[in-house]
């Protein structure tokens, strides 16, 4: 046999010798904490309103402009398996902490322990696995983000290769694109605390992330306006059909992006709203930026640590960027991944604080304090997740036996569902949503927001699938008598039969 061949045990030799202990340490850690963190969501099916209508689907999202999310998905299976979505995602997780190790050239042993917790513990995690079908490609997007820039980085004409992963990345996720910038902006952040590199050097490095930005944003704007010529219009969600447009002026919008950062990460401190140990963790971890760009101010020319400044202070304007490009965008927390930026830009400033020993001692403090109570808010989300589903099956039992109640109910006969009901608790309506940041998908006491949903949780969690009524019909039985005279749930008479049609009626709000 020829010696070009060789065994798998040979080429898996040669690819362990190529990881460093740094990468090992990364690796290790994102799972170690990521299996704490969230193994209670791995373990159970717990859908929200979205999973309960993705239980099985292919997530071919074209017409919200997610050309890459559908194969993406494919490698998990287009079941909503949480055990499998979930270690998928710690594994791209892991990838994405090595890829930063190297974009951020990080060494010492805490900035990887930290880099590993923050990014596997933070919000934007815990409520993408409230969407378990599709988490995995979700996170699959921010591994596809970092990547780009890497090979951007590492070759000369790397930003060729960056823009095919980066139009991937964006094809998956369109927030993908704020990310992206934030990301940038540590790595210039980086670079420019580094006093061996040069600006000319710096500005190239920004020139060709740039480049890959651009290039991977004109392949995605390629894909979906031919999209919008061959095939149906853009559905109109987050203003996807309106792109391009802005009826507020800029300051309106940077006022926006401000007020929205502000809310997330400090909330209470600076509002009047309730301020929790996620808003003090955060208030801590700027003020300890501050603090080191004071302190670097003595050690590094004045014109870079204004950069500096200058890019910390961007951060969160670049991460609500959306605004700027539509109208009709409304931000929600699965849109605000690069916030954790900003936890990475203390960690560069760890990286490199060698005389500063009570900043790096507050910094390890106040970042392992973040880890750990981002740790909290995730298991107090997954537990209100395990109660509202618990609440929901209830009800809905309830509801279909009153349904099968009626005495000319059979298989065959419709079924109209008007208005919505919630079913609240002291606690979802208290605590949970008091302590816990608006995490999208978790915060809110429903599951069957609209009536269509439940039929898919008739069917799929109660295996009681009902034939539901068309809109006209249900438009019909609503201007009649009948309906009009009946109670609202849960009273007697709620559920009734008009015109041979078992309606269920709730209040309209």
């Amino acid at each position: 046999m020829g010696g070009s061949k060789r065994m798998p045990e040979e080429l898996l030799g040669k690819f362990k010798k190529k990881i460093t202990p740094e990468w090992k340490k990364g690796f290790i850690a994102t799972w170690i904490i990521g299996l704490l963190t969230h193994l209670i969501i791995f373990t159970q099916y717990i859908p929200n309103h979205d999973g309960l209508v993705n239980t099985y689907a292919d997530q071919l999202n074209f017409g919200l402009g997610r050309f890459f999310l559908g194969p993406v998905s494919w490698i998990g299976s287009y079941f909503d398996l949480s055990m499998i979505n979930g270690l998928l995602s710690i594994f791209y997780m892991s990838l994405l902490v090595i890829v930063l190790i190297e974009l951020l050239n990080l060494k010492k042993s805490f900035s990887i322990y930290m880099l590993a917790g923050v990014l596997v513990t933070f919000p934007v995690i815990t409520s993408t696995f409230a969407y378990m079908f599709t988490a995995d490609a979700y996170i699959f997007g921010y591994f596809m983000v970092a990547l780009a820039l890497l090979v951007t980085l590492k070759w000369r004409f790397g930003f060729l290769l960056g823009s095919v992963f980066f139009y991937v990345a964006v094809g998956i996720y369109q927030a993908n694109l704020p990310f992206a910038m934030a990301l940038a902006t540590v790595v210039i952040i980086h670079r420019l605390l580094d006093s061996e590199r040069s600006l000319k050097e710096i500005l190239l490095d920004l020139g060709r992330m740039i480049a890959t930005v651009v290039g991977g944003m004109g392949l995605y704007a390629v894909t979906f306006f031919l999209y919008q010529r061959l095939s149906t219009s853009i559905r109109n969600y987050q203003g996807l059909n309106e792109i391009g447009e802005r009826s507020d002026s800029i300051r309106a919008l940077l006022t926006e992006s401000k007020d929205d950062f502000l809310d997330f990460f400090v909330g209470g401190i600076v509002s009047d709203g309730t301020i929790t140990m996620f808003h003090i963790a955060n208030a801590i971890v700027l003020v300890l930026l501050i603090a080191f760009v004071v302190a670097f101010a003595f050690k590094r020319p004045v014109h870079r640590i204004l950069l500096v400044a200058g890019g910390i202070v961007i951060i969160p304007f670049f991460t609500y960027s959306l605004y700027f490009v539509s109208p009709g965008v409304v931000y929600h927390v699965l849109m605000i991944m690069g916030l954790v930026t900003l936890y990475m830009t203390l960690i560069v400033f760890y990286e490199y604080a060698t005389t500063q020993k009570v900043l790096a001692w507050f910094s390890v403090l106040a970042l392992s304090l973040t880890i750990f109570n981002s740790a909290i808010i995730a298991n107090i989300s997954y537990l209100h997740l395990q109660l509202r589903f618990e609440k929901t099956t209830q009800f809905a039992n309830r509801v279909i036996a009153r349904i099968e109640s009626q005495p000319e109910y059979t298989r065959e006969t419709k079924v109209a569902i008007v208005g919505r009901y919630a079913v609240r608790s002291s606690v979802g309506a208290g605590p949970v949503k008091e302590q816990l940041p608006a995490l999208t998908g978790i915060v809110g006491e429903r599951i069957l927001i609209v009536p269509y949903q439940f039929n898919y949780f008739f069917d799929t969690v109660l295996g009681t699938p009902v034939k539901y009524a068309k809109s006209d019909e249900i438009e019909a039985l609503k201007e009649t008598e009948e309906f009009q005279q009946m109670p609202t749930w849960p009273r007697e008479g709620a559920v009734d039969t008009i015109n041979g049609i078992v309606v269920v009626k709730f209040q309209e709000k």
